[in-house]
């Protein structure tokens, strides 16, 4: 089965990197020492969350995101086993 982590780019690629690293502290531990590292680990356990295999972007078809999406590409391309990104973008969107 694959896992696959559904996601929108707005302002800030930051967010996906953030979700990502909730979702799969073995690659990214970002919330390590986080005060409730604890509580977030039970919780991803509790709803048996897994490090996604692919990352699905859905964005504008705007050029002001287009920043955005190559930044978000960098960073994958620092991950020791990057997943598959797809990006999907609305064309004639805003």
């Amino acid at each position: 089965m694959v896992n696959i982590l559904v996601c929108t780019l707005g302002r800030s690629w930051g967010v996906i990197a953030e979700v990502y690293g909730f979702v799969a502290p073995d690659v990214v531990d970002l919330y390590r020492h986080h005060p409730d590292a604890t509580t977030l680990q039970q919780e991803r356990e509790r709803c048996q969350l897994a490090a996604p295999d692919e990352i699905w972007v859905i964005t504008t078809g705007s050029r002001d995101v287009d920043a955005g999406l190559d930044q978000l590409r960098a960073w994958r391309a620092l991950l020791p086993t990057p997943p598959v990104l797809r990006v999907w973008r609305g064309q004639d969107v805003e």
